[in-house]
């Protein structure tokens, strides 16, 4: 059993993405035109890991939450870009404060090395998705819904999405209780990735493995 799992660690291996592989997203999103100040608040709303198999990438998942306060800099920086009168912000801001309210939001893109095993929103998925807060309570998603169209704005507005290699998701979970942690984990054959928040504040966490 000890040589099993040796041999299963050294052929799977995780890695966080350095502050390299980040900054190269946030200056993408430069060239697009998106400010500085929605760069600092994708940066500490995003957490994201790298599965590598030997030396090929098993599969990559990058991960969005979209809580108050990352949504506050969406709209606002949605409403410099496009120069929407206060009315329409007031308007799109009531909007997602009624849709999101209920729920815990995530933007999740998702590449793997095998095709197929890209199938969150599907039934049967070789996938296990669940929120666990600080207390070890698990909680099961109330909806994963691929994202079939990527515009010009979700790309400019989140640039870890390459369309033409990986899916992305929409993922909700209830709301719940307000929680100083949170941890978005995805369990398959492939391995275990649990992303980490701290939800009363947005300053970036190690995940944990």
């Amino acid at each position: 059993m000890k040589i099993r799992y040796i041999c299963f660690g050294a052929l799977l291996v995780f890695t966080l993405a350095g502050c390299a592989y980040v900054q190269g997203y946030l200056d993408m999103a430069k060239e697009r035109g998106i400010s500085e100040e929605y760069n600092r608040s994708l940066r500490a709303w995003t957490r994201e890991m790298t599965a590598h198999s030997q030396l090929e990438t098993r599969f990559h998942i990058s991960a969005t939450y979209r809580s108050p306060a990352f949504n506050a800099a969406l709209l606002k920086e949605q409403a410099r870009v496009r120069q929407w009168p206060e009315a329409r912000v007031k308007e799109q801001g009531e909007v997602w404060l009624q849709n999101m309210t209920p729920y815990r939001e995530f933007l999740v893109y998702v590449y793997t090395s095998d095709r197929e095993a890209n199938d969150f929103d599907r039934r049967g998925s070789i996938w296990s998705v669940f929120l666990k807060d600080g207390r070890g309570k698990q909680t099961e998603p109330v909806e994963i819904r691929g994202v079939e169209r990527i515009t010009a704005e979700m790309e400019a507005f989140f640039p870890f999405i390459n369309k033409y290699y990986g899916r992305c998701y929409l993922m909700k979970f209830p709301a719940g209780e307000e929680q100083a942690e949170l941890q978005l984990v995805f369990a398959s054959v492939l391995g275990r990735v649990a992303l980490q928040w701290e939800a009363a504040g947005p300053s970036p966490v190690a995940p944990r493995r």
